[in-house]
């Protein structure tokens, strides 16, 4: 039986897209793969596992350096202008700054190239990719630049705390660099979107990871308009903080694989994208060829009541009110007592 291309002709695939939609083409292309047991095509991705694109320490960011590497520092301006490794980039909080207007998509080809090259992030070239310790931010600004078709992106897991810890130099400030032409080539097999989540749900080609906390996935913690999960995702929560990627950290969490089948496009997801990024990354360096993040994640699934959930559960509205009603009691309080305070004096 034929084996499906790594790469299908560019000029074919704009035209398909055209004609049914980039998620029915991803659907067909998923299928396909699934049916005729080729290795799993996503893009490019070879199914093949790799290493895990990160930097565990301080001497790995500077050797790369060495090579010419670009660094950028995906935290809030204030703390970037407080202090940041020498020559990195900026492009603020790519919590909001990554993502469209709807909070659901990331920025479009046109949009993420005037912002990097705004920024001077050269995407021709390696990049480093730094927050905190651990910062799932990190790993999300690496996975949107892989679904922008740059491959050459690492994520400096230790971050800055690592960096200041080995007393490496320093700069503050928000100096500008030189503006770049970045010119991107987005994959669409990389994310997924509210509505080409709905067309995989019952699909035997697809399955669903949900890397949220239990209490959140059984609808005990509810941080939407709902609370539960998309139907059919199995829940397997990755560790967070500091240490989560590490090699043991990351041999308990494969182990807990054994259940997914690697050939299926897997679809993860959390809250919101960049706590799901980490679990992306892992599973395209553990050989799952079609991962695809879906950026709106539970935020947007949960607030889209005509969307399906297990375990669904509605946000208790009178409770929250009580606690905002205590909320403000308790800071008329405080108020009360500064001025008491004050007039005493």
């Amino acid at each position: 039986m034929p084996r499906l291309p790594a790469r299908l002709p560019a000029a074919l695939v704009d035209a398909v897209l055209a004609r049914l939609g980039r998620g029915a083409l991803a659907a067909v292309l998923a299928a396909l793969a699934f049916v005729v047991g080729a290795p799993a095509w996503a893009g490019g991705a070879s199914g093949r596992a790799s290493a895990l694109p990160v930097l565990s320490g301080h001497l790995e960011v500077e050797q790369a350096l060495a090579r010419g590497a670009l660094l950028w520092d995906v935290r809030d301006p204030r703390s970037f202008a407080e202090a940041h490794l020498p020559g990195a980039r900026s492009v603020g909080d790519v919590m909001h700054s990554l993502l469209a207007a709807d909070g659901e998509h990331l920025l479009p080809e046109a949009g993420a190239a005037a912002l990097l090259g705004n920024a001077g992030i050269d995407t021709a070239r390696e990049i480093v990719v730094y927050g905190g310790r651990g910062s799932p931010a990190a790993w999300f600004a690496q996975q949107a630049l892989r679904a922008w078709g740059v491959e050459r992106a690492a994520v400096y897991d230790g971050g800055i705390d690592d960096w200041r810890a080995a007393r490496r130099p320093l700069e503050s400030g928000l100096a500008e660099a030189a503006a770049v032409r970045v010119t991107l080539a987005a994959d669409p097999f990389r994310i997924i979107d509210t509505q080409g989540l709905r067309t995989r749900l019952n699909q035997p080609w697809a399955q669903i990871l949900d890397v949220r906390s239990p209490a959140e996935f059984e609808a005990r913690d509810v941080r939407a308009l709902r609370g539960g999960h998309v139907p059919g995702a199995l829940n397997l929560p990755l560790p967070a903080g500091p240490g989560a990627l590490e090699a043991e950290a990351r041999a308990r969490w494969q182990a807990r694989l054994a259940g997914l089948d690697a050939r299926k496009e897997t679809i993860v997801y959390a809250h919101a994208p960049a706590e799901a990024a980490p679990a992306a990354a892992m599973l395209a360096a553990l050989g799952f060829g079609q991962v695809r993040l879906y950026v709106g994640g539970w935020q947007a699934w949960g607030n889209t009541l005509d969307a399906p959930a297990d375990a669904a559960r509605f946000v208790d509205v009178a409770a929250l009110q009580r606690r905002i009603r205590a909320l403000q009691a308790r800071i008329e309080q405080l108020e009360q007592g500064s001025g008491a305070t004050a007039a005493a004096r």
